[in-house]
């Protein structure tokens, strides 16, 4: 991060800060997520199919 604030790229006045998974459920969900999305992905659906009417998956190639 702060090999982006020197290059400007990053405002001075924006802070950023650490919160572990305990402080911000928030991060949590969004890292759970994503592994169901990854594994689903490598053909384990599983626990994505749990989550698959509340994920867009949107396919870029």
């Amino acid at each position: 991060m702060m090999a982006i604030r020197r290059s400007g790229a990053l405002s001075r006045n924006i802070t950023i800060g650490w919160r572990s998974s305990y402080q911000e459920p928030l991060l949590w969900a969004a890292d759970a997520v994503v592994g169901a999305t990854t594994w689903w992905l490598d053909g384990r659906a599983a626990c994505f199919d749990l989550l698959h009417e509340k994920v867009s998956v949107i396919d870029l190639d």
